[in-house]
C-alpha cells in the first residue's frame, strides 16, 4: 500500500477486541457521516474475508446507508413511534433472512423481541 493510504485494524493484525473498539468509534460517530462512509468502504472487502466482524459490518452498513439512501440492508436499525418498534425501510425484504444469517445476526423476530424486552413496548413520548 502506498503512503497515506488508510488501513483498517483487521482482526488478524490487532485482535478481535481492538478491531471491535475501532468499529465502535465509527459506529457511534453519527455526526460525521463522511468518516463513517470512509470506514464502511475500508471494511467492506475485509468483512468478506473474515478480517472484520460480520455483525459489525452489517450494523455499520445500515447505520451509514439509511441516512444516505433511505434504506437499510440487514434490518438493524429500528424506530419507535406511536405504533411501537418497527424497522426502518429495507433495500430488499425478500433477501433479509438470508442476509441476516450470513452476517451472523439473529432472525428479525428475535431482534424485535429483544428490543421490547430491553426497552419496553411503549415508546418514549
Amino acid at each position: 500500500m502506498g503512503p497515506g493510504r488508510a488501513r483498517w485494524p483487521a482482526i488478524f493484525k490487532v485482535g478481535k477486541v481492538a478491531s471491535g473498539n475501532a468499529w465502535l468509534l465509527a459506529q457511534h460517530s453519527d455526526d460525521d457521516t463522511v468518516f463513517q462512509l470512509r470506514v464502511l468502504r475500508l471494511i467492506t472487502p475485509l468483512a468478506g474475508r473474515g478480517e472484520v466482524d460480520r455483525q459489525s459490518y452489517a450494523l455499520l452498513y445500515d447505520r451509514v446507508m439509511l441516512p444516505l439512501v433511505g434504506k437499510q440492508r440487514y434490518d438493524t436499525q429500528f424506530t419507535c413511534d406511536a405504533k411501537g418498534w418497527r424497522p426502518e425501510p429495507l433495500e430488499n425484504e425478500s433477501e433479509l433472512a438470508e442476509l441476516r444469517q450470513e452476517a451472523g445476526l439473529d432472525p428479525i423476530a428475535a431482534r424485535a423481541a429483544q428490543l421490547i424486552a430491553q426497552y419496553g413496548s411503549e415508546c418514549p413520548g
